[in-house]
C-alpha cells in the first residue's frame, strides 16, 4: 500500500525558506491573474474600455488614458490644511479661503482631486454594490499621485470613517474601508477597522445645511481599543470631504483615545455650501 503524499509535501515546505515560500505564493498569484487576464482582458475601472496589452504588465487597478486624465485634471496645488485647491502663488501651509475660519483637530488633508466631473461620478459609483474594484482603483490612484505626502506623514495605523451597523443591510460595501485597505497595504501598516465605531444613525451630511452638520454628528463616533492609539499617527480614510465636519468629529474621538496626530486622506475634496 503506497504511503500518502502529504507528509512528504509538508517536509518539502519545511525545507523551503520563508523567502522561497513568499516567492512561490507571489508566482502563483501572478499566474492566476495572467490566466484571468487572458480570458477576461483588463478593462478601465471607470468606463469599462478594454485596456491595451501594455497594461497587462502594470500592477494594481487601472484606468484608461482618458479616464486617468479626467480623474486627475483637478489634482493641482492644494491647501495642506483642508485640501481645497489654491492658486500657484499661495502658501499651501497657510489657511486658505475655505478654512481660515476653521479650527481643525486633524493636522492636514491628503486628497487626489476636487469633487467634480469624473471624480464625482467615480466616487458615486464606488459607493454602489459591486463598487469595490473602482474604490480600490481610486485608492491606488490617490496613493500614486500623493505618495510623497503619504510617506512623509509617517503613519502608524489607518482607520476608516465607519458607517452605522444598520447601513450595512442597505449598502454592504463601504468605500472608506476599501480605501483604508489599499492605503494600509501601501504604507505597510495595520488597518484598524474596529477602532472607530459609529454608535448611532445620522442623516446624510449632504442633505443638511452646513450649520446642521455639526449637531447631526455630535457624539456619533466613539473610539475603542485606545491601547493601539497611544502616541500613534493615524490616517483617517474616507472617500469625500466637504466641510470637514465628519473628519473633525472622527478625529476628535481618535485624539481623545490617545492618538498623537490625525491625518485625513480622501479621494476628493468637495467645495460645496458652507
Amino acid at each position: 500500500m503506497s504511503q500518502p503524499l502529504k507528509p512528504g509535501y509538508d517536509r518539502v515546505m519545511q525545507l523551503l525558506s520563508p523567502i522561497s515560500r513568499r516567492s512561490a505564493s507571489k508566482w502563483a498569484r501572478r499566474f492566476v491573474q495572467a490566466a484571468a487576464d487572458f480570458v477576461f482582458p483588463p478593462s478601465c475601472r471607470l468606463c469599462d474600455r478594454e485596456l491595451p496589452e501594455a497594461a497587462l504588465d502594470q500592477a494594481g487597478p487601472l484606468f484608461c488614458a482618458d479616464c486617468h486624465t479626467a480623474l486627475t485634471v483637478s489634482h493641482g496645488r492644494a491647501c495642506l490644511r483642508c485640501g481645497a485647491s489654491i492658486g500657484p502663488h499661495l502658501d499651501p501651509t497657510r489657511p486658505c479661503t475655505y478654512c481660515r475660519n476653521d479650527r481643525f483637530i486633524f493636522e492636514r488633508v491628503i486628497r487626489l482631486a476636487v469633487y467634480d466631473g469624473a471624480i464625482r461620478k467615480a466616487c458615486l459609483e464606488a459607493k454602489q454594490p459591486g463598487g469595490e474594484p473602482l474604490a480600490a482603483a481610486l485608492g491606488e490612484l490617490t496613493y500614486s499621485s500623493e505618495a510623497a505626502a503619504f510617506t512623509a506623514a509617517k503613519i502608524d495605523i489607518v482607520v476608516p470613517v465607519p458607517q452605522f451597523w444598520r447601513q450595512r443591510f442597505v449598502r454592504p460595501h463601504h468605500a472608506a474601508e476599501t480605501l483604508a485597505h489599499v492605503w494600509a497595504r501601501r504604507l505597510h501598516v495595520p488597518m484598524g477597522s474596529h477602532i472607530l465605531r459609529k454608535q448611532r444613525w445620522t442623516q446624510p451630511q449632504s442633505r443638511l445645511q452646513p450649520s446642521q452638520r455639526r449637531s447631526n454628528l455630535r457624539r456619533a463616533f466613539v473610539a475603542v481599543g485606545p491601547e493601539r492609539l497611544s502616541g500613534a499617527t493615524v490616517l483617517l480614510a474616507d472617500d469625500v470631504m466637504t466641510t470637514g465636519t465628519t473628519a473633525q468629529e472622527a478625529a476628535r474621538q481618535l485624539r481623545q483615545a490617545g492618538a498623537a496626530h490625525v491625518i485625513v486622506a480622501v479621494v476628493a475634496r468637495g467645495l460645496g455650501r458652507r
